[in-house]
C-alpha cells in the first residue's frame, strides 16, 4: 500500500464529519454531541440524603462531643482496651 501524504486530508475529512454542525457524507447535518453527566442510583441518593441529615443533625441529636473526644484521645494513645469476652457476651445477649 502506498501512502502519499494524504494523512492530513483524511484526518481533516474525519474531523469535519464528526464536528458539531457539519455535513456528513450523505449531506445531512450531524447533531451536537451530548455532554457527559453523572447519574446516581436511587440507593446512592438515599445514602447521600441520610449522610447529609446525619451530618446536619449531629449536634442536635444529643451527640456528646466531650465523650467522643475523650474516647478518641484514649484510642489514639493506645490506652483504651476492650475486654473481648465481655464484648462477645454483650453481643450474644443483644442478638439472642
Amino acid at each position: 500500500m502506498i501512502i502519499n501524504n494524504n494523512i492530513q486530508a483524511a484526518a481533516s475529512l474525519y474531523n469535519r464529519t464528526w464536528s458539531n454542525g457539519s455535513k456528513n457524507r450523505a449531506g445531512e447535518y450531524s447533531r451536537a454531541q451530548a455532554s457527559d453527566e453523572v447519574v446516581l442510583s436511587s440507593n446512592a441518593k438515599t445514602f447521600s440524603n441520610a449522610l447529609r441529615d446525619l451530618r446536619a443533625n449531629a449536634e442536635s441529636d444529643g451527640v456528646r462531643m466531650d465523650k467522643v473526644e475523650k474516647f478518641t484521645a484514649l484510642i489514639e494513645s493506645g490506652c483504651y482496651h476492650i475486654d473481648s469476652e465481655k464484648l462477645a457476651e454483650s453481643i450474644m445477649n443483644y442478638k439472642f
